[in-house]
C-alpha cells in the first residue's frame, strides 16, 4: 500500500489534490500548531472526511448511527466485512457488493442465525429479467441449474453445492431484502473491484464467520454442512451489522485511507452536508430474499 507524505506547503486554506485510489495518508510528528488540521479539512474532494477535535471522523453524516464496539461492519465502498470484539477487528474479509445500478443500501440490521444449505427464493425481478428469457430460450434451464417451480409460481433453487447462495446464508432482522452468504463464484473476489451482485453482500470465507458468530469450530460448521440438507443454528448472541459507504475511512492503526467512489454517493452526501441535513437511511422496505 503506497504512502502519502504530507510536504511542507504555504498557502494552507488551499485544498490539497485528491489522493490516488487505495493510498495512505500518513505524517511525520510535528508541534501542534494547528495547520495540519486546517490542512487536512479540506484534503482533496473528499467532503465526508474532516478532522474534529484533531481525530479523523470519516464521511461525516453516516457515522453517527452505527458503533463498532461488538458488530459486523461492511464498508461497501472497498467491499471489505470487518467484524468487530470491544472496538477491536477479530476477522477481517473480502465481500462483493452490488452492482453500479444494483447498489448495496447502508443499513443497520442485526444477525440471528445462520442457514446451512440454504435454497434460494428467487426474487421476482431477477426471475423475469434474468432467468424466464432463458427459459424461453432453453426448456430446460430450470433442470440444468436445479430450479423449480413452487405452487406459488415463484422460482427456487435447490440447495447444494450449485447453489447461488453457496453452502451458508446469514439471516438478517430486517426487511430489506439484502443479506449476508457464501458464494460457489470464488474467483469473483480476486477482483480489485467486486461491485457484482444483485444488491446483497457475498462473503469469502463464511465459515470462518460461521465459527466467529456462532462460537462453535469449525469441525462443527463442517459436519452442518455436509449432509446436505437445510438447517438453521441461532446465535448465542444476536449481532448488530452496519452496511456503510464510506470512501474515507480510518484504519485500526489510526491510518486514513481513501478509496475510489463506485457508487458516486460522495456528490450527493456534500450536497447534504452543505444544507446542514441529515442523511437519509434505509428503515423499511418490502420482505424478499435476493441473491448478492
Amino acid at each position: 500500500m503506497p504512502r502519502l507524505p504530507l510536504p511542507i506547503r504555504q498557502g494552507w486554506s488551499k485544498p490539497w489534490p485528491p489522493p490516488p485510489p487505495n493510498t495512505r495518508l500518513c505524517a511525520a510528528p510535528t508541534p501542534n500548531t494547528g495547520r495540519s488540521c486546517s490542512a487536512l479539512r479540506g484534503y482533496g474532494t473528499k467532503p465526508c472526511a474532516h478532522l474534529r477535535n484533531g481525530r479523523p471522523q470519516p464521511n461525516r453524516g453516516c457515522g453517527s448511527w452505527w458503533s463498532t464496539s461488538n458488530g459486523c461492519i461492511v464498508n461497501a465502498a472497498i467491499a471489505r466485512l470487518q467484524l468487530f470484539r470491544d472496538d477491536r477487528p477479530v476477522f477481517t474479509t473480502r465481500v462483493v457488493v452490488g452492482e453500479t445500478d444494483k447498489q448495496t443500501p447502508e443499513l443497520q440490521s442485526t444477525i440471528n442465525d445462520v442457514l446451512f444449505n440454504p435454497p434460494w427464493n428467487i426474487p421476482r425481478s431477477i426471475a423475469q429479467q434474468e432467468i424466464l428469457p432463458k427459459l424461453a430460450a432453453d426448456p430446460g434451464y430450470l433442470a440444468s441449474h436445479h430450479m423449480r417451480f413452487r405452487s406459488n409460481g415463484a422460482i427456487q433453487q435447490e440447495a447444494g453445492p450449485y447453489s447461488a447462495l453457496g453452502r451458508l446464508k446469514f439471516e438478517m432482522n430486517d426487511r430489506y431484502d439484502v443479506y449476508l452468504h457464501d458464494t460457489p463464484t470464488k474467483s469473483l473476489f480476486q477482483s480489485v473491484a467486486r461491485m457484482m451482485s444483485h444488491g446483497c453482500v457475498r462473503v469469502e470465507n463464511p465459515r470462518t464467520l460461521a465459527v466467529m458468530l456462532l462460537g462453535q469450530p469449525m469441525e462443527a460448521i463442517d459436519k452442518a454442512i455436509a449432509p446436505g440438507h437445510t438447517s438453521r443454528r441461532a446465535l448465542p448472541v444476536p449481532m448488530p451489522i452496519f452496511i456503510v459507504y464510506q470512501t474515507a475511512y480510518v484504519e485500526s492503526d489510526g491510518s486514513v485511507r481513501f478509496s475510489g467512489d463506485p457508487y458516486e454517493r460522495d456528490a450527493e452526501i456534500w450536497r447534504y452536508l452543505t444544507r446542514a441535513q441529515p442523511l437519509p437511511v434505509a428503515q423499511d422496505s418490502p420482505a424478499g430474499q435476493r441473491k448478492g
